[in-house]
């Protein structure tokens, strides 16, 4: 699956969200930095479900 991904730059380089899995929020320095640590917090965020037991929200 691929959940789309938002950079927005700010300040200290660029804020990564996700509008599907909001629990996921990162950052980086670069584009680049930032969409490696984003694809880090969408895997603890994915956790996070499966540990609640939650359904995990479909990519729009």
């Amino acid at each position: 699956m691929h959940y789309p991904v938002t950079l927005t730059p700010d300040t200290d380089g660029f804020c990564v969200t996700f509008r599907d899995i909001p629990e996921a929020i990162s950052q980086g320095d670069t584009t680049d930095e930032a969409l490696d640590m984003a694809q880090d917090a969408l895997m603890v965020a994915m956790e996070f479900y499966f540990e609640d037991n939650r359904a995990v929200p479909m990519p729009s």
